[in-house]
């Protein structure tokens, strides 16, 4: 999200990530500052580095407690993006939205036309996905891999090539 949102031409890309090696990852693909949320107030240190609470906030983890936390960080009048995919009840709390006149919103990449816009941009040199590959693993080791996933960690995208 970092790297497509600096290409679009963000001033201020905020990454909040209890992993150090994702903060970094963020700040090589175009994050202009990352939080660690574990050691503070992510609300007060967003709006310390974007000069106010920000306008856009996108919710790219998926973790029950999340899109609430997004709602708390989003300035008034402002939009809440979900672009990960919870699996589990996630509870809200809609005065908070509603109070801030917030638009939330939920994305969902299943379609071709997705990818028709960065592709070419890929293509031409313009977009570098390249630096979120952090491993490649073998079909077999896939188990393994999502569980640990499911913790803060280095990883940012795993490849998975069934041959290995």
């Amino acid at each position: 999200m970092a790297l497509w949102l600096q290409h679009l031409g963000a001033r201020n890309i905020v990454v909040s990530d209890p992993a150090p090696a994702r903060r970094q990852a963020a700040s090589q693909l175009g994050a202009t500052a990352t939080i660690d949320p574990t050691s503070g107030d992510v609300a007060a240190a967003m709006a310390d580095i974007c000069g106010g609470a920000p306008s856009r906030v996108i919710e790219c983890v998926g973790v029950p407690g999340l899109l609430q936390a997004a709602t708390e960080v989003a300035s008034v009048d402002g939009v809440v993006t979900v672009a990960g995919v919870c699996m589990e009840p996630e509870q809200l709390t809609p005065l908070v939205s509603m109070v801030k006149e917030l638009d939330v919103r939920f994305a969902f990449s299943t379609d071709v036309r997705t990818w028709s816009t960065p592709s070419p941009r890929w293509q031409a040199g313009r977009l570098d996905p390249l630096g979120m590959i952090t491993d490649e693993i073998a079909l077999d080791e896939l188990p393994t891999r999502f569980e640990r996933l499911k913790s803060p960690g280095p990883d940012c995208k795993v490849l998975v090539r069934p041959s290995a």
